[in-house]
């Protein structure tokens, strides 16, 4: 399911407890909370904030990684390709792919979506390009 932590915006970025984003997109109503979902993050020596591997599940085709992020109440999940695997205990960074990634206003009605990927470079299951 999609990470939910809340956010301030000040118009011109995003504030979380544990990163910010400077570069936010325009919306109408006050941001309170950002959403990412589990693929549209990516794991690296290095990235925006820094996180530890508390739960290491492998699913087959990829595997989940659930995450303890400071300053951040919820536990985080990400989703990793099959062949990488961590160790709980670990500490690992995480960077958002672009402007992948949902803000809710303080009602929690959507203020903004990423954009769609394209049709005309979509990758099937068998690694393919269509």
């Amino acid at each position: 399911s999609m990470n939910i932590i809340s956010c301030r915006d000040d118009g011109e970025k995003i504030e979380t407890p544990a990163f910010t984003i400077s570069e936010a997109p325009k919306v109408d109503n006050s941001v309170g909370e950002i959403g990412i979902s589990p693929g549209d993050d990516r794991l690296s020596e290095d990235g925006m904030l820094t996180a530890r591997v508390n739960v290491f599940e492998q699913l087959g085709s990829f595997n989940i990684v659930y995450l303890e992020v400071e300053g951040v109440d919820e536990e985080l999940t990400a989703q990793v390709p099959a062949g990488q695997y961590l160790e709980p205990g670990m500490e690992i960074g995480i960077s958002i792919v672009g402007q992948r990634y949902h803000l809710f206003d303080e009602d929690g009605s959507s203020v903004y979506s990423p954009p769609k990927p394209s049709t005309e470079q979509v990758t099937t299951p068998t690694g393919s390009t269509q």
